[in-house]
């Protein structure tokens, strides 16, 4: 279903317009657990284009409101026109967002919201990051991919499989024809991605990397954005290079490494977790060690000596290292996983942060950790959120 049906049918039910026909679509849509998040995100929405008025179903938001405090949800009985839904298939988490959505536009359409709890509505409607891309083939036509696929893509003489978040090229012949793939991740996602001769590499969220289809020639040479993680195949003879932006290269023999690249941040980031690399910018070129980082800005080249080089990586094992890390730094990574924006009151301070947190968590728990550190924000309309000194 889309927004706009969606839409269309909640406004119907709000009003008591809807006719059985709609509801029974509507309690469908639901049922099916298509997508709890743009339930929450269009009943926001609703939220905002009704002015505060009271009627005689005020108490149904209110009751939404207690059972939302309490954490329990009985679903015991399938209710009537206008109350809330049995609904099995989305369990106790999709039954929060339902109730805190729900409770908000009854709260704002019927008896003014509280701000709390619109806070918490559109909180609730930012989900996590989870596995999507899109493949671009070289005649540029894309394939969309989700953790849910199960396909194998055909390329010529080339077969690509895709088995959930992960995308397999088998290593190919070297008559095999040489095509060019890109792999994107949008903001909110990651995706792997076995590339031909083995090398295993995973996109961080707002990512790219170009590559053949089959490698050729003296060298394998890949191109990427944003951030990157590479454990790369050894093999005698034929050294791997990453082109990074274009502005910088790395060259690799075999190891493991990780590249963080994205263009909001002050510098281009390698950090080498084994193996050896050598990184070149401008006239510039430097071999790491491992536990090593070197720091690109402008045409130098920064070594960073005996790092915590895991903290680097921890985002690929699905969690967010704060340590060190000032607000803008910390922000930023949680701007491009859950796929909001960010912005900064003048005055806002730059606290120094420190721990570590799943990338599973809901943002609404991040935030409430972020409050303990003395961070202050609020959340408006559209997945913004303003930091306030």
């Amino acid at each position: 279903m889309n927004q706009d049906r969606l839409t269309y049918l909640l406004e119907q039910y709000g009003n008591d317009k809807a006719s059985e026909a709609e509801i029974q679509e509507l309690w469908a849509f639901i049922e099916r657990g298509e997508d709890k998040e743009l339930f929450a995100e269009v009943m926001a929405g609703i939220m905002e284009q009704h002015p505060a008025g009271v009627t005689e179903t005020a108490p149904y938001a209110m009751l939404a409101e207690k059972a939302l405090q309490a954490d329990k949800v009985d679903f015991s009985a399938t209710p009537p026109r206008r109350h809330f839904l049995h609904i099995p298939a989305w369990g106790r988490a999709a039954a929060a967002i339902l109730l805190i959505a729900g409770a908000t536009f009854f709260y704002r359409h019927y008896s003014g919201v509280s701000p709390a709890l619109k806070q918490q509505a559109m909180l609730e409607a930012i989900a996590p990051g989870t596995n999507k891309a899109v493949l671009t083939l070289s005649d540029g036509s894309q394939v969309p991919l989700d953790s849910t696929g199960n396909m194998i893509i055909h390329q010529g003489d080339v077969a690509i499989r895709q088995q959930g978040g992960s995308l397999q090229y088998d290593d190919q012949l070297p008559t095999a024809t040489v095509n060019y793939n890109t792999l994107t991740t949008p903001r909110g996602g990651q995706f792997r991605v076995v590339l031909p001769d083995g090398s295993g590499v995973l996109l961080n969220a707002a990512s790219s990397i170009r590559y053949p289809t089959a490698f050729t020639g003296k060298e394998r040479k890949v191109t990427i954005t944003g951030e990157v993680y590479f454990e790369v195949a050894p093999r005698a003879g034929m050294p791997f290079r990453v082109n990074i932006n274009d502005e910088a290269e790395i060259e690799v023999l075999g190891t493991s490494f990780n590249i963080n690249a994205y263009d909001d941040e002050a510098a281009i980031k390698a950090t080498l977790l084994k193996g050896s690399i050598r990184v070149r910018k401008g006239k510039e070129s430097t071999v790491l060690s491992p536990g090593q980082q070197a720091q690109l800005q402008g045409n130098h080249i920064n070594v960073i000596r005996d790092i915590d080089a895991s903290s680097a990586v921890a985002w690929k094992d699905g969690i967010f290292n704060f340590n060190g890390a000032g607000t803008r730094e910390v922000m930023r990574q949680i701007s491009r996983w859950y796929d909001i924006e960010v912005v900064y009151e003048p005055g806002t301070p730059d606290i120094e942060f420190a721990g570590e947190m799943s990338r599973d968590e809901k943002i609404s728990s991040l935030l409430k950790g972020f409050e303990k550190l003395g961070m202050h924000f609020h959340v408006e309309k559209g997945k913004r959120i303003v930091v306030t000194p």
